[in-house]
């Protein structure tokens, strides 16, 4: 008996659109009406490709002489092909990809849970494109605030370029992995994601700089400041995990735990040895930090004049009666 085959429509970010069972064969996949599965594509012919069963497991793929051609996961053209289960091609611009009832997929998300209003608010492609130009933005415009050259437009174009490409390739590992692991297609929540987390440590920098000032860099703002750091990379870790794997929380919770135990063991250890170590370099940082105005004791420039000229004439007066 042939197995049945199930072909899956994707979206253009990899999502499934539409999913169709077969148990008839051969199936044919066109715009034309008479097509087992029809096509919603301009860019695909009126029948495009016929999918029987290989002989040997698997199913060939026969391009029907369609204006547009068909085209394998590794992007060579096909006319005849044998293609495995949980294979990609595609026609046009549509991707098709072969599933059977053994196929992976992805776990259940409770509805109204944390992974799914994550995902919907996150996921959402306004949201996404905002906080990425957030990201962009305000750290292109924190690393030219706090250095002391001159600023070129160059200089901000290779910064924010560099904002960019960071942020998307971390969050295409992340989506890579969400999909080998847990096979869902989150590319945008871990834009979000990545972007939130680039905003979140300029915050946190912020932060760190004015409680420096604040308390004079004495231990219980070094303890606020190590607290808070650790609570945000708790949540971002959890957050970024929860999408790629289907692990427990017990188990998420066990596994962040120890990544932060192992963290703050490395950071004591740097901090030791760097205390302990004699240099004869002397450390310097290009970087300005400005003193927050809120931290300064300013007053109006009239009274500043006014007593100003009060102080001079003390002075000359000291000057014509010494005693």
């Amino acid at each position: 008996m042939v197995e049945p085959l199930i072909l899956e429509i994707l979206d253009r970010h990899g999502r499934v659109a539409q999913r169709q069972k077969f148990m008839c064969f051969p199936v044919h996949v066109g715009r034309d009406y008479s097509n087992d599965l029809i096509v919603d594509d301009e860019a695909v012919s009126a029948r495009h490709l016929s999918i029987e069963p290989g002989p040997e497991g698997g199913w060939v793929v026969e391009d029907l002489a369609s204006e547009n051609g068909s085209y394998a996961s590794n992007r060579d053209r096909i006319s005849l092909k044998r293609i495995n289960i949980d294979e990609r091609i595609r026609i046009g611009r549509t991707q098709l990809q072969f599933r059977s009832p053994q196929s992976a997929i992805a776990p259940t998300v409770l509805q109204g849970g944390l992974l799914w209003r994550v995902s919907q608010l996150l996921g959402n492609v306004w949201i996404m494109l905002l906080l990425l130009a957030l990201n962009v933005g305000l750290l292109t415009w924190s690393s030219n605030t706090h250095v002391f050259t001159q600023i070129k437009p160059s200089d901000t174009a290779v910064t924010a370029g560099t904002l960019l490409l960071g942020t998307l390739l971390w969050a295409s590992i992340w989506a890579l992995l969400a999909r080998l692991l847990n096979h869902r297609a989150v590319l945008f929540e871990y834009i979000s994601l990545g972007s939130i987390l680039a905003l979140a440590s300029l915050l946190l920098q912020a932060f760190e700089t004015r409680l420096g000032y604040l308390a004079h860099d004495s231990a219980p703002a070094l303890i606020t400041s190590s607290i808070v750091w650790l609570v945000v990379m708790a949540v971002m870790a959890y957050l970024h995990l929860k999408l790629a794997t289907a692990l427990s929380r017990r188990k998420l919770y066990i596994l962040i735990g120890t990544g932060l135990v192992v963290m703050c063991g490395f950071l004591l250890l740097s901090s030791y040895r760097d205390e302990h170590t004699f240099s004869r370099d002397l450390p310097f940082n290009n970087d300005l930090q400005l003193l927050p105005l809120s931290v300064l004791k300013l007053q109006p420039a009239g009274r500043f004049f006014d007593d100003l000229s009060d102080v001079r004439d003390s002075a000359l007066q000291k000057t014509k009666d010494p005693d």
